[in-house]
């Protein structure tokens, strides 16, 4: 590569938020162990030599798949496929402070289903899942702004985090999502 060596290209994708759990493999012509421990050092996941490039591309999507269904299944409910409420307590952490630091304001919609359990027990838990997809699909239209956030919060709890959005905008959007 004429302007820029291999490992700095490695140390500057791994320096980068959007590019750091990309794994990185590096093909060498030199068969030098210590030009493989270099790659290693700088953010690597493992030099080979050529001959071997498509089974390791291969194994290494793979694992890239695997971590992203695991990380999926860490931040999101698996029933209605919005945030879970570990992802909302991480998120909101961080929009507070990006809201105190810039003077914004911050709002939160609590949305609790009343009667749920009278409604899962009379229609069943079938029933009561498809409702609860339905709440979540209707939040989710509700919110176009791409740093809003809805989470399941409990079993039939919903919340909103709504960065830089005053009170009277709070109100507005949750009268909008009551209309729904």
């Amino acid at each position: 590569m004429p302007d820029m060596g291999g490992y700095a290209v490695c140390k500057r994708l791994k320096n980068d938020l959007l590019n750091k759990d990309i794994p990185v493999i590096s093909v060498s012509v030199r068969d030098d162990p210590s030009d493989e421990a270099r790659g290693l050092n700088v953010g690597g996941v493992e030099p080979f030599h050529l001959r071997s490039v498509q089974a390791r591309v291969r194994a290494h999507l793979t694992l890239k798949y695997q971590s992203d269904a695991l990380r999926s299944l860490a931040l999101f409910d698996d029933l209605t496929s919005v945030a879970n409420r570990r992802h909302f307590d991480a998120t909101l952490k961080i929009e507070w402070r990006c809201c105190v630091r810039a003077g914004w304001p911050l709002s939160i919609i609590f949305i609790d289903v009343d009667f749920f359990k009278r409604y899962n027990d009379y229609y069943g838990h079938s029933a009561g899942d498809l409702c609860l997809q339905a709440i979540a699909s209707a939040l989710k239209l509700g919110f176009t702004r791409s740093h809003d956030m809805v989470a399941r919060y409990g079993e039939e709890e919903f919340v909103c985090i709504l960065p830089d959005t005053a009170l009277e905008g709070a109100e507005k959007i949750a009268i909008d999502l009551e209309l729904r």
